[in-house]
């Protein structure tokens, strides 16, 4: 019973992960998650953290942080440059959550060999929330 409520709560946030990850690059704000998602906001953040196990913020500044990721990988860009494609109005932030995310600067992650380079996987450490969605598809 309290494993399908769990299911039940993911699928009411389901729209919010979706518009995250689509649009992770424009200043999202947590009362439209909300919205896209039909409930009121403290209960989307009660919700969301409940099922994700973090905060609706600390997961887009994830989502970007695993694109800039992405793009360090394949792209030579400037880290303002880089910052600004992910959704970040300033460096000093970006790289402050890339920091924080990743326990190094973009600058020294991006000079490392690919073998050593940590990537953003946030459903790894997140396992209640990947077992959801596997249970779910099973079941469809």
């Amino acid at each position: 019973m309290e494993h399908e409520k769990e299911i039940l709560h993911i699928e009411k946030i389901q729209p919010a992960l979706v518009h995250i990850e689509l649009h992770y690059n424009e200043n999202l704000k947590i009362k439209d998650l909300a919205e896209i998602c039909n409930i009121s906001e403290p209960y989307f953040r009660r919700l969301f953290g409940n099922c994700i196990e973090m905060s609706p913020l600390e997961y887009i500044n994830t989502i970007r942080i695993r694109k800039a990721c992405e793009f360090l990988q394949k792209e030579d860009i400037s880290m303002s440059a880089l910052a600004w494609k992910i959704g970040y109005s300033s460096v000093s932030t970006f790289e402050r959550n890339f920091k924080k995310i990743l326990g190094e600067s973009p600058t020294k992650w991006r000079l490392k060999s690919d073998d050593d380079k940590q990537f953003v996987n946030y459903w790894a450490e997140r396992k209640k929330v990947r077992n959801l969605f596997v249970e779910k598809k099973d079941i469809e």
